[in-house]
């Protein structure tokens, strides 16, 4: 994002602009990019006027200009129920992580590689021995 100094620079649509169509416009990609190209400080952008008029805004007739505007938030719809979904399946992926290691750690995790092994043990019988050996070594 950009600043504007003390001089105060705005972007006041014509009626041949859709307000929605300039505003995705300033807040893209490349017209960022051309704010800080032309800033004159590094760490926070500020353009003057001067620098500012310069500034290229892609210009098409007004019809086609809500076409874009509607299609902008059709994906961006698409993109917003994307992102809940992914938030909702990381919810249900971190509760499954804390059911497998709670299972673990309770002894009713189903090993089945490991029930074959001669030395297997349930997680309750290991944790018990543990314990035992702890308190032996602590005598």
């Amino acid at each position: 994002m950009g600043a504007f100094n003390q001089h105060i620079n705005g972007v006041i649509p014509e009626k041949s602009f859709d307000s929605k169509y300039l505003y995705y416009q300033i807040i893209s990609h490349d017209f960022q990019t051309q704010i800080k190209e032309n800033a004159s400080s590094t760490t926070l952008p500020i353009l003057n006027k001067s620098r500012f008029s310069i500034l290229e805004v892609k210009v098409c007739n007004l019809k086609e200009q809500q076409e874009i505007v509607k299609e902008i938030e059709t994906r961006f719809s698409v993109a917003d129920k994307l992102a809940e979904s992914i938030d909702e399946s990381l919810i249900k992926a971190e509760a499954l992580r804390q059911s497998i290691l709670k299972k673990a750690f309770e002894g009713e995790l189903e090993l089945v590689a490991c029930r074959k092994e001669v030395d297997w043990e349930p997680a309750d019988k290991l944790l018990e021995r543990i314990k035992k050996e702890r308190k032996c070594g602590n005598d």
